[in-house]
């Protein structure tokens, strides 16, 4: 359609249609020149393309269009425009970026003034939201954006994350506000320097109005002179009140304790904030090693429950204090450890050290490779130690080290105790010269049983231009015992490889040799010996030769089924477990088995 006059404006339109078998339909109007449209107080799309359709039963108008912001957030934009090259507008007032992810980078940053600071706005988002207002759930659409702050002074850098403009989409008095999630600020005197006098960094997230009542934050400061640098994070919730508090400095000057010395202290203060498992997503049935382990290893702000959760908890009170140690000779980068004591109440106390050896003096933001923990909670004690350590620390070329050691002994149930030097799953390991020599071990012991296995090996591999060389040669031997059904069994075995590429040709041996024993119920033993060959010349000559014999005796094929009772260990026991009661006398009648 051409020479349409709008409001005194020639406007061409080019209109396309499709229909589906389904009832579902797509008609597209291409304007030229755009088309402005008013949506109340909040924005004005310039027009460019419009889709009218039904998708999966839901009727939508979709649009190409320049968003113009009116109001409050359109003086904020000073006039800029925004342009959206997809956007679907649905009858109920739902909005839809088609742009995957839901986010759309700006081709061009544009300029959001707010009060005496301007944010520099580098990518876009959308969503919806729900939220009680004045004793009614309204639904909310927003805007989203994330970008720089720029304050205006030389060596200050600040950013926003989450920033959100909300406008009611549902029926009732319109509404609209703006919410900053988190700001982050870095501070550098002097500005633009390479070794900088002061060193700030901060953020702080500003909780979602009928999402979340906390806030959360944190700060580091590092003062070149003195040599001072400490940092603090913090949760907040006011409505209860609640706060969690855990803060760090490293001092100028040790303190000297004769060959120890102090190189800071740490401490830790909360109020209906408690360290529990439930905290990151676990359950009772998690052990504390577990809890400890998750990533970040140790304890933290993020893994303490908020009032929400320990609202109903008698005096919930978090109580730290640590403190960094070294050796005084040489200024503790010869040994030192990042320790701490913390009193979490009514879930648990905990022992806490981690240490560096041979290394540069640990601070409280590392996370050091050896750790030893030991914690009382949850009717339980659990201690564990480890290392994952590498030598030189960059690349471990020289050795690398990998030990766990867990145990755990729990007063509700003493039969359910283990101690694990390194497990199946993840064994001590330990390797030298860039994996030349590797050892992996590991021994586990509870009631149930023992299980235990090594495993060594030699690993060469060179190659020389068209010359190849490979050479393993390794042993491993395994075994366990059960006791609540008495049995045990073990195996043994060791084996050569040998590859040669040498040019046009191709050489490879490989031996093995097994043998295992299983007793009383089975009582076997079984041997293997393995042989493998092959040769390959170019396109000419391959050949494979391989070969096995096994041998296996069996001396008793009865496999023990006897059921393990799941209530007791101790056969005296068996009849009294389980009576039946009258409910109207009260008295007591054995069960027949």
């Amino acid at each position: 359609v051409n020479g349409i006059d709008v409001g005194g404006q020639t406007v061409r339109i080019d209109v396309e249609g499709g229909f589906a078998n389904t009832g579902d339909f797509l008609l597209t109007a291409s304007v030229h020149p755009p088309y402005p449209i008013d949506f109340g107080d909040l924005f004005r799309f310039h027009m460019k393309s419009v889709e009218l359709g039904r998708e999966d039963g839901d009727f939508f108008i979709g649009a190409s269009c320049d968003i113009e912001f009116l109001g409050m957030l359109g003086g904020f934009m000073e006039g800029q425009s925004i342009s959206i090259s997809s956007l679907r507008i649905y009858s109920n007032g739902r909005i839809e970026f088609h742009v995957e992810g839901g986010n759309l980078t700006l081709p061009k940053p544009i300029k959001l003034n707010l009060g005496p600071v301007q944010l520099s706005v580098t990518a876009l988002h959308f969503g919806s939201h729900e939220r009680e207002k004045n004793g009614v759930i309204r639904k909310y659409n927003y805007f989203g954006f994330d970008g720089g702050v720029s304050i205006g002074i030389a060596g200050l850098d600040a950013r926003g994350d989450g920033i959100k403009f909300y406008y009611t989409v549902d029926e009732g008095d319109p509404d609209s506000y703006l919410h900053i999630q988190t700001i982050h600020i870095d501070l550098v005197i002097p500005a633009n320097s390479s070794d900088p006098n002061v060193i700030l960094n901060g953020w702080l997230s500003i909780p979602e109005p009928g999402v979340s009542p906390e806030y959360r934050g944190g700060v580091s400061l590092k003062l070149k002179n003195p040599r001072i640098s400490g940092k603090v994070d913090m949760r907040l919730a006011p409505k209860y009140p609640a706060f969690l508090i855990d803060a760090g400095i490293e001092l100028p000057n040790p303190i000297a304790l004769g060959p120890v010395s102090i190189y800071g202290f740490k401490g830790l203060l909360g109020y209906r904030y408690v360290a529990e498992k439930e905290a990151i997503g676990m359950t009772s049935e998690n052990t504390w090693y577990q809890y400890y382990k998750a990533p970040v290893r140790g304890v933290n702000v993020d893994k303490f429950s908020g009032p929400e959760k320990t609202k109903d908890y008698s005096n919930p009170i978090s109580l730290g204090v640590g403190a960094i140690l070294g050796d005084t000779m040489a200024m503790g980068n010869i040994l030192s450890a990042n320790a701490m004591l913390l009193l979490s109440l009514p879930s648990m106390i905990m022992v806490d050290a981690r240490m560096k050896l041979l290394s540069k003096r640990v601070s409280f933001s590392d996370d050091p490779p050896f750790f030893a923990f030991f914690i009382i909670g949850d009717n339980s004690m659990e201690f564990g130690f480890g290392a994952d350590y590498k030598f030189p620390e960059t690349s471990g070329d020289i050795i690398k080290v990998y030990a766990e050691i867990q145990a755990g002994f729990f007063f509700d149930n003493p039969s359910a105790w283990y101690i694990n030097i390194g497990t199946d799953q993840m064994p001590i390991s330990a390797s030298l010269l860039r994996n030349l020599f590797t050892l992996k071990a590991y021994v586990m012991l509870s009631g149930k049983g023992i299980r235990a296995g090594a495993r060594g090996e030699f690993r060469f591999e060179r190659s020389i231009g068209p010359v190849g060389l490979k050479f393993l040669a390794y042993m491993e031997l395994g075994g366990r015992i059960s006791f609540e059904r008495p049995q045990m069994g073990g195996y043994f075995e060791m084996g050569v490889e040998v590859s040669l590429k040498l040019v046009i040709v191709n050489f490879s041996l490989a031996i093995s040799v097994l043998l295992a024993v299983e007793s009383p119920k089975p009582f076997m033993v079984y041997g293997k010996f393995d042989v493998r060959i092959k040769l390959k010349i170019l396109f000419v000559i391959n050949i494979k030769v391989s070969g096995t014999v096994e041998l296996k005796w069996e001396f008793n094929k009865n496999v023990d089924r006897t059921p393990i009772n799941p209530l007791t260990e101790t056969p005296a026991q068996i009849e009294g477990l389980v009576k039946g009661i009258s409910m109207l006398t009260g008295e007591t009648f054995g069960l027949a088995n």
